[in-house]
């Protein structure tokens, strides 16, 4: 059997157990020329307001309560989104098809 792994990943298979045991390792091709790693976006609260920053794009941000009613939506600017709150409130805040339950300070 052969084992096809990515080609940036080879020297990791060939070199940690168990996988370097495995007889035959092989670079795959997915015609893929090179991938990114997302980071979550980073959330805080202060004054009454959310700031979601590590975003791509203009990505949407939409604050919701906790009984699904849109308090506030924005789309990001420079990876940035800033939305409006009252302190002490509970909030769900989605990103994408991302969702994150905030307490707002």
């Amino acid at each position: 059997m052969t084992l096809y792994v990515p080609s940036e990943s080879m020297n990791a298979y060939n070199t940690t157990d168990p996988w370097s045991g495995f007889g035959n390792i092989k670079t795959l091709t997915t015609g893929i020329e090179k991938t990114k790693i997302v980071e979550k976006p980073v959330i805080t609260t202060m004054d009454g307001q959310i700031s979601v920053s590590g975003l791509s794009g203009n990505a949407t941000v939409q604050l919701v309560f906790l009984d699904g009613k849109l308090l506030d939506s924005e789309n990001a600017t420079d990876g940035i989104a800033t939305l409006k709150a009252l302190s002490g409130e509970v909030v769900i805040v989605k990103v994408g098809t991302e969702s994150f339950k905030v307490v707002v300070k």
